[in-house]
């Protein structure tokens, strides 16, 4: 989404840019000690066009030009449950070679509850171009008060115990901290692949803050332990949830009356390419679809995927 005062910056540079050209090219033309006659084929000057640049350069800096774009009118919420379609595989054993006590470390990449067929760690988030500016810029329209930053809602807790990162899959704001935990009675070496890597100690704790967004989830391993992975989405706005147990995710005031682009994303698929939502197929170009929602709309989606995007 193109930003109008871009665009109205971009007029005025280049019209501006023209103007000042021409001016040069006449000072030339004195500075060099050549002065002449126009002939009959040199371009005579023409009032009208100069006028016309003139009003442009005016209207280009007071704040003329190009209309904003649609603007929320309101807020919306959006929630759903993503299962699978037919049979999947159980958790399988992981083979682990190591003198710390880990115990059974078992595959979490797919997990599916048996008694909803629910998949777990399934990421949803507002896709990029929907703010130009940072969050407080962007506020009040864009972003419901209800995100504002407190001290309860700082800090996300991102921890590992015997051996795993207890979530699979993690979502937070570019201007949240990580709180990165180690529960367990050993070290972990706990990388963030291209932001973040640090050994912790034994029971152990150490805020970092993510600085900028990453456009899809980021890696996240332990070099002590290789069988250790996680996932990590780092975004600028608030808009994104990760699936529960039961497989079912909800985002609350997202911005009605403009069109938003989601994206769906897990581990195993990858950018989910189609779904079948409340009984009808879609395809989803690289993980995304869009919706625009009326002020005050409560959006249920019974999000359905095949079992062959597993295998």
């Amino acid at each position: 989404m193109k930003n109008p005062m871009s665009r109205r910056i971009s007029l005025h540079l280049s019209l501006s840019t023209l103007y000042l050209t021409a001016l040069a090219g006449a000072a030339v033309l004195l500075w060099s000690g050549c002065p002449r006659t126009l002939s009959y084929n040199d371009p005579l000057p023409n009032a009208k066009v100069a006028e016309t640049i003139r009003k442009s350069i005016d209207q280009a800096g007071s704040g003329g030009g190009a209309a904003a774009g649609p603007q929320p009118q309101g807020w919306a919420t959006i929630r759903g449950v993503i299962t699978v379609n037919g049979a999947t595989p159980s958790p399988a054993p992981l083979e682990t070679k190591t003198s710390d006590p880990c115990g059974v470390v078992l595959d979490t990449s797919l997990l599916v509850n048996p008694e909803n067929n629910g998949l777990a760690y399934v990421v949803v988030f507002l896709n990029d171009g929907l703010m130009e500016n940072d969050l407080e810029a962007a506020a009040p329209k864009w972003v419901h008060p209800s995100y504002r930053l407190t001290e309860e809602t700082r800090f996300h807790n991102f921890d590992q115990k015997n051996c795993i990162f207890l979530d699979r899959a993690a979502a937070v704001r570019s201007d949240q901290e990580l709180r990165i935990l180690n529960s367990d009675g050993f070290a972990h070496n706990t990388s963030i692949k291209d932001r973040f890597n640090r050994t912790m100690p034994a029971n152990s704790e150490f805020n970092w803050g993510p600085n900028g967004e990453s456009r899809d989830p980021v890696p996240v391993s332990c070099a002590i332990h290789p069988w250790m992975s996680s996932h990590l989405l780092i975004r600028d706005n608030p808009y994104f949830a990760v699936t529960d147990a039961n497989g079912r995710f909800e985002i609350k005031n997202v911005p009605s009356d403009v069109e938003l682009e989601f994206r769906v994303w897990h581990e195993r698929t990858g950018y989910v390419p189609d779904a079948t939502v409340n009984g009808q197929a879609e395809s989803w170009s690289k993980g995304k679809f869009s919706r625009t929602f009326t002020d005050g709309e409560e959006l249920e989606m019974n999000v359905v995927l095949n079992n062959s995007l597993f295998q």
